[in-house]
């Protein structure tokens, strides 16, 4: 796919989020999950670079930890966060290694029953 073509695709609003068995590379890629939540969340008209920098280094990280933790939305975020496997930023308060781990409790809890 180019460039243009991507740029092309329209921003695709969900009150639940499509469920699939899997979705393509190029969903995963080009998807992007809109939610009411999203316009109420206190980094909503800040710029990103605190949120996506060096994020694992506890003094950057600090920033963006000190914005989620008035968050009113600040679950909703880490949910979604989680959810969709976010790589990269703070997200809910939690770094990519914490959310790792909060990732790997939830699957031991309530996928290996």
């Amino acid at each position: 796919m180019k460039i243009e073509e991507a740029m092309n695709y329209e921003l695709v609003e969900y009150a639940e989020p499509p469920r699939k068995p899997y979705r393509s590379l190029g969903e995963v890629l080009l998807t992007f999950e809109r939610a009411k939540w999203m316009d109420e969340g206190a980094c909503r008209d800040l710029k990103t670079d605190a949120f996506f920098g060096d994020t694992n280094s506890p003094k950057k990280s600090a920033v963006a930890k000190a914005v989620c933790s008035a968050c009113p939305v600040r679950q909703q975020c880490l949910d979604y966060a989680i959810r969709n496997l976010e790589m990269f930023g703070v997200w809910g308060g939690h770094t990519t290694s914490e959310r790792k781990k909060l990732r790997k409790e939830w699957e031991e809890t309530h996928l290996t029953k």
